[in-house]
């Protein structure tokens, strides 16, 4: 993961409300201006005058072919504690 994603991943996922990247001054504005979307023209895309890198052929409106399917989440799942957050820190780490 580049280190610009990692970066606005980490801005957005801010427990802290007041420090969250977008949330407080400037909202969307600060998101936008973020590195990793460098070379986004907002203006462009908002007039729908850019296409994405892959544009899927749809049969109609109801089409989720390019969906994956997934199972129901299983019933009982555990809840997440600070217990639970405490347990996989560790795989977070250098994140």
């Amino acid at each position: 993961m580049s280190p610009d994603a990692r970066s606005l991943i980490s801005a957005l996922c801010t427990v802290d409300t007041s420090k969250r990247l977008g949330n407080m001054k400037g909202g969307a504005s600060t998101v936008k201006a973020h590195p990793w979307f460098r070379g986004i023209n907002w203006d462009d895309l908002y007039h729908r005058r850019t296409h994405g890198p892959i544009v899927p052929h749809l049969r109609g409106p109801a089409d989720t072919r390019n969906f994956d399917d997934y199972d129901d989440e299983p019933e009982g799942r555990e809840p997440y504690t600070n217990d639970l957050a405490d347990k996989y820190e560790g795989s977070f780490s250098d994140f």
